[in-house]
């Protein structure tokens, strides 16, 4: 994050989109609130005239939380967006950059053909994008999200809180072994489109040798094995 910072511009892109955030995490807890303050309304008040009057209160304060949270959360994605592709662009002008001041013999290795080549300029920049920005609000939001509600629990019912909190290290304890379970998927993946890209990239370059032997149907037949384990991933996660 700390080498991504000097591509985050926007600087007032990143002031405002972190407000935004705060803000949209906010929401949620208070907007709990109000419904809570509307169930209590239809279920202990038997004057019809109160009723309505505090069923108009905790309704209208929902729908300012809604249009709020339309605005915030249309704010959050515009402005991180634009920050998300000013890192892609800047990082693939780098990169390009470097690839193109390489010594002749860094292309002869297998690993830096092409393909492989086009496909970092392509999706593993754009990895950086969801990591910098998307991953940035979500934690801004989160955070002041679990703030504002551990506030307002505490303020309600302490002992509610503490039982609530003592379950957050068995949450934190799953996500923990989900990721890994993900992760360890995508390594699989990225080694098997590796060598798909790397068989692509040969088959394409050196098409004259492929043609004059005819293994047009033996090398798609190849490719296939080596896209099917992505697939057999897939379902497995699922």
């Amino acid at each position: 994050m700390s080498r991504l910072a000097p591509y985050n511009k926007p600087a007032i892109n990143v002031v405002i989109g972190t407000l935004v955030s705060v803000v949209q995490g906010g929401i949620f807890p208070v907007f709990g609130l109000f419904i809570t303050k509307m169930l209590f309304a239809l279920f202990i008040t038997w004057d019809k005239d109160k009723l309505r009057s505090e069923s108009d209160i905790w309704c209208l304060a929902m729908f300012i939380c809604c249009l709020t949270s339309f605005v915030t959360g249309f704010c959050q994605k515009f402005l991180f967006g634009i920050i998300g592709e000013n890192i892609t662009i800047n990082v693939r002008q780098k990169l390009y950059a470097a690839i193109i001041k390489k010594n002749i013999g860094f292309f002869d290795n297998r690993d830096n053909a092409p393909g492989v080549l086009n496909s970092v300029l392509a999706s593993d920049v754009q990895a950086l994008n969801g990591a910098s920005t998307e991953g940035t609000a979500v934690i801004l939001e989160s955070l002041f999200g679990m703030l504002v509600g551990i506030a307002l629990g505490f303020s309600y019912n302490w002992k509610i809180s503490l039982v609530a909190l003592g379950c957050v290290p068995f949450m934190i304890v799953g996500g923990a072994i989900n990721t890994k379970f993900q992760s360890g998927y995508s390594d699989i993946d990225e080694d098997a489109y590796k060598d798909a890209n790397l068989l692509a990239g040969d088959s394409i370059l050196n098409y004259r040798t492929v043609a004059s032997f005819g293994h047009d149907n033996l090398i798609i037949e190849e490719y296939d094995k080596l896209v099917e384990e992505p697939v057999k991933n897939g379902v497995k996660k699922a």
